[in-house]
């Protein structure tokens, strides 16, 4: 089956294919996985799809891991063959299928809302936990294991970071065209607009860009992540392109950043780029290890009232009233939907909207989730939660153990600057969802890289290259 998402859309998801084999055919493995993972990510259409009977919609966000499999077959069998999906951290991800597999089975009663209009949500089969549960093997654990077989080297790490950057250079003349004109990008190529409510680009007495990508929200933390990686790049002095200085780029990247007007993303940009520029590489390991812990307490922390909403709302109303009062709508759905989920707190309320509040007259949903953490805690319980967190944090674990095992410093900034990439892009599912899944290629990579590097072998290819 096929999404109603037009005839150029249907086309450039089938092309994704063709480019991935050209990709392989004409690079190194983990450069052309690179390149098709964020070319995709950054100009595919959203929303677009194709359906198999028993299986997840196939989307940006899945169609490239399989094609990046297929070509890695044919060009370097043996990184994929080696890697033994499930023997990795991944093993995560198919703990969320089983995990899933006891959310239907504890959902299996009918729920019925209203007394003057009747909402009725199914119970779940064993087939409705199984597809949420491989939804979750195909957006978070295959990309992770995607990125863990192909990415080895201290090549493959700089190919990885200069691939970002040198996309997110490309993308800032798509950004400039949107501040001007507003977000039609998608329209005009596609036919169609990702995201309907037109006041969400409305920003600071202008447009926010969306260009390719779901929302503005998630185009600024991609802008965030490329600006984090391109300081890392100027530390060590690495060029993108021989035009660019990379300390010229770096900043530049930074104000393309503002410009994106994404007020949650801006302040991790003041947080993190100084950090990577002026910290060494210990504070920083600091810094990701003390947010990651953070986002993983952050459902209990806020269940026993430790979280300092008044605080953080106080902030947020100093920057604008606007921003504190939508921080406000958060908090206030977040509690209300975290009373429920503690019903069901292991194993979660499953599909359907049953993690949802409804109205007891008219039968209508009455939240609305925003943050991830409480979208898999509501539906998949502490388990999904968990499992899902800990995937993407597990290569700041690997860090902590290793680091002092890779013996060059440019390897060492590198590898922290895509350690914070991940870490914050976590602690930005506490109030946002996961708008595309490529932190978890991203976490994958650097697990491989960081086993690879700290490895005997590593460190003998590292002296003797």
């Amino acid at each position: 089956m096929i999404g109603a998402q037009g005839t150029v859309a249907t086309i450039a998801l089938i092309l994704i294919l063709p480019f991935t084999l050209f990709l392989f055919a004409g690079q190194r493995p983990g450069r052309a996985a690179a390149l098709a993972t964020f070319g995709v990510v950054l100009f595919a259409p959203e929303l677009a799809y194709f359906k198999l009977p028993s299986l997840p919609q196939f989307t940006k966000e899945t169609i490239p891991y399989f094609c990046i499999i297929l070509g890695a077959l044919m060009q370097a069998p043996r990184l994929i063959l080696r890697g033994r999906f499930g023997f990795g951290p991944e093993v995560l991800a198919i703990a969320s299928l089983v995990g899933t597999i006891f959310t239907a089975n504890g959902n299996k009663d009918v729920l019925v809302y209203g007394s003057y209009i009747t909402t009725v949500l199914p119970g779940m089969s064993l087939n409705d936990g199984l597809a949420m549960g491989m939804t979750d093997v195909f957006k978070l654990g295959i990309p992770f294991f995607v990125g863990r077989a192909l990415f080895k080297t201290s090549r493959d790490l700089e190919d990885l970071v200069r691939v970002i950057v040198g996309y997110g250079v490309v993308y800032c003349l798509f950004i400039a065209v949107e501040l001007r004109l507003s977000p039609q990008m998608h329209s005009w190529v596609y036919g169609y607009v990702p995201h309907q409510d037109f006041l969400q680009v409305l920003r600071w007495g202008g447009y926010r860009p969306v260009v390719f990508m779901t929302h503005g929200l998630a185009l600024a933390l991609m802008m965030f992540h490329v600006t984090v990686l391109a300081t890392a790049l100027a530390k060590v002095k690495i060029t993108v392109w021989k035009v660019l200085k990379p300390k010229t780029l770096a900043a530049g990247l930074f104000v393309v950043l503002i410009l994106c007007k994404s007020t949650g993303a801006i302040l991790f940009g003041f947080m993190v780029v100084p950090l990577v520029w002026f910290g060494r590489v210990k504070s920083q390991l600091r810094f990701a290890t003390v947010v990651g812990v953070l986002a993983l307490l952050y459902p209990a922390l806020q269940a026993a009232d430790l979280v300092p909403v008044r605080t953080v709302l106080s902030i947020a109303e100093a920057i604008s009233p606007a921003r504190a009062e939508s921080l406000n709508f958060r908090f206030e759905n977040e509690e209300v939907l975290l009373e429920k989920a503690r019903e069901r707190v292991l194993f979660g309320w499953g599909s359907y909207g049953r993690n949802s509040l409804y109205d007891p007259e008219m039968g209508k949903p009455v939240t609305i989730t925003d943050g991830q953490w409480i979208i898999l805690l509501g539906t998949r319980g502490v388990v999904g939660l968990v499992c899902a967190f800990g995937l993407a944090l597990y290569p700041v674990y690997q860090l902590r153990k290793r680091l002092r095992l890779i013996a060059d410093r440019k390897d060492q900034i590198l590898l922290m600057a895509l350690g914070l990439m991940v870490t914050m892009g976590v602690a930005d599912l506490i109030p946002n969802s996961l708008f595309n899944n490529y932190p978890y290629f991203v976490a994958g990579a650097l697990s491989g890289i960081i086993k690879y590097l700290s490895s005997a072998k590593g460190r003998a290819v590292a002296v003797n290259p």
